[in-house]
Formats: structure tokens, sequence, C-alpha cells
């Protein structure tokens, strides 16, 4: 019995001594799981796009917790000018407000101050428009602007509508609906939707959409959107640095 119970404690203290190991390899795996999914969705956007999508490594982040921004390295050497739009395989992330030569300032969907036309869409037919606005780092984003006979309900798939002016193309997914409210006082629908791209600090690279690029779209016709359904993002007033741009948190 004594032999029994030091084969037991032998036994245990082995598997103690082996479960940090096996925690780590374990989650190395999940790693590299995780990566090679990105590394397999970003090959299949490349290879579905009309045109070479350009990549661009995000390399800092504003550390405010109501300023959502990235730096990315791509410029104007690139070809990147402001109001490029930047996206990954998933969807949307924002838009391009400062561009250097090889560095450029993209502001996130997630930011406060910004604004696009969104097409709500259910099994693939379109349900309602609206406008999405960020609520801050790490929030849900807004659906406003819904008719009150919109019908829009959570699981619902959002899309950029292209109204606006063309400046962000039609038909880039968002997001899902969560929750939809009904405003009687103002007789208005607002919804929450989660986005499909990651928060920032998972964030590791993004595809911007270049000024050759835009301006095709921009000659694209696109029916003439409503004053209420117009797109727009505007950057957050934030400190800058003495080269100009705002002060970032680069990314490890």
């Amino acid at each position: 019995e004594r032999r029994a119970m030091g084969d037991e404690n032998t036994l245990g203290l082995a598997f103690m001594t082996e479960l940090p190991w096996r925690s780590r390899r374990y989650a190395r795996s999940d790693v590299k799981a995780a990566e090679a999914d990105r590394l397999r969705d970003a090959l299949g956007f490349r290879r579905r796009s009309a045109e070479a999508p350009l990549p661009a490594e995000v390399i800092a982040w504003l550390p405010f917790p109501d300023v959502d921004t990235i730096t990315v390295a791509r410029g104007s050497r690139s070809g990147v000018q402001p109001g490029s739009i930047a996206r990954t395989a998933s969807g949307l992330v924002g838009r391009v407000t400062e561009a250097g030569l090889a560095s450029s300032q993209t502001l996130l969907l997630t930011d406060v101050s910004s604004e696009v036309g969104a097409l709500v869409r259910r099994a693939g037919k379109a349900q309602a428009i609206g406008i999405i606005q960020g609520t801050g780092r790490g929030q849900a984003l807004n659906l406003k602007h819904l008719l009150p006979e919109s019908d829009v309900k959570p699981g619902d798939k959002v899309y950029t509508s292209g109204f606006g002016g063309g400046i962000v193309p039609p038909d880039i997914p968002i997001g899902v609906v969560t929750s939809v409210t009904e405003d009687k006082a103002h007789f208005l629908k607002t919804a929450r939707v989660t986005p499909l791209t990651a928060l920032p600090g998972d964030l590791r690279e993004v595809y911007l959409l270049r000024s050759s690029q835009a301006a095709d779209i921009l000659a694209q016709p696109l029916p003439s959107p409503s004053p209420s359904s117009s797109a727009r993002v505007s950057p957050s007033p934030v400190p800058s640095s003495a080269a100009g741009f705002p002060a970032a948190v680069p990314i490890p």
C-alpha cells in the first residue's frame, strides 16, 4: 500500500512538473492556430479582391479611451492619401486622416467622431439604412436614424451603404446587430452593432484602398443620399507630437 501511495505521489509530482510546459506548448499552439487562420483569411481576401490591396502593418495606436486612431506603416510614397479606406479581411476598419511619406494616421470606426452610412441586410436582402457612429474604444457601435418601420433584428448584418459621395465604397462588412431600441419621442429606432474588426491592441495589419482605387469609386454613379444618411468621418482633436502626428504608443 505504501509503495502504491509512493507511486501515486511520484506520478502526481511528474504531472505538476510537466503541467507548465504543457500549458506553454498549448498556448503556443493556440497562437500558431490563430495566426494561421488570420493568414488564411488574408490570402482569401487578397484573391477575391479585384485589385491587389495594399497591406499595411499597424505600428502604433493612441492611448486615449475616446480616441481610436492607429498609425500604419504606409504613406504617400505608397499612394496613400487622406481619405484612403482601411479594412481587414473581416471588414471596415476606418479611414486615413493624415498621410506622411512612410506612415499614416487612421481613424477607426469606434472613434466617437466617426460616422459612416450603413445598410442592414438579412439573408442578403436589404432591410434598412442608417448611420453607424463610434462610441469609444472597446464599445459597440451605434446604428442611428433608423425609421420606425425599419425591420431590424438582432443577428442582422451591417454593411457600408456607399452613400455620401462614394468616399466609403458599398458592401464592406461592418458588424452584427445585437439589440434594437425604439425612441418613441423622436419616432426613430437605434441599434447596437458589434464590429467585426479587432480592437486596436489585436490589430496587426490592415489593407488600404489607395487613391487610384478611391478615384475609381468616386467616378461610379451613386444614388443621391438624403442629408441624414451622408457618411462622414472626422478626426477627434488629440495631442500632437513634435513631428505633427499625435503622440502614439508603439505596437510591440
